[in-house]
């Protein structure tokens, strides 16, 4: 009985730690520093994701289209972010 309950704290206290640390993969893997960092910021520079800001900043459609177009013409793809 003892061995069960230890097995199964153990086996929370990884899925808890896992929850805890960003970097962790849900198949448990690690992800690599420099991957993490990359796909963090591919997802806050992608355009779509700053027309949605643009939106919740108050902006309306057809401004925030205009913004995130021009955006993803001279920023986004010029730098390579994509």
């Amino acid at each position: 009985m003892f061995r069960c309950n230890r097995a199964w704290r153990q086996r929370v206290d990884e899925r808890a730690r896992a929850l805890q640390n960003p970097m962790r993969l849900p198949c448990g893997r690690q992800e690599s520093t420099m991957r993490h960092v990359r796909h963090f910021l591919q997802h806050r520079f992608n355009p779509l994701h700053v027309y949605c800001r643009l939106r919740e900043a108050g902006l309306s459609k057809r401004a925030a289209g205009r913004v995130s177009t021009l955006y993803e013409r001279y920023v986004y793809r010029v730098c390579g972010l994509h």
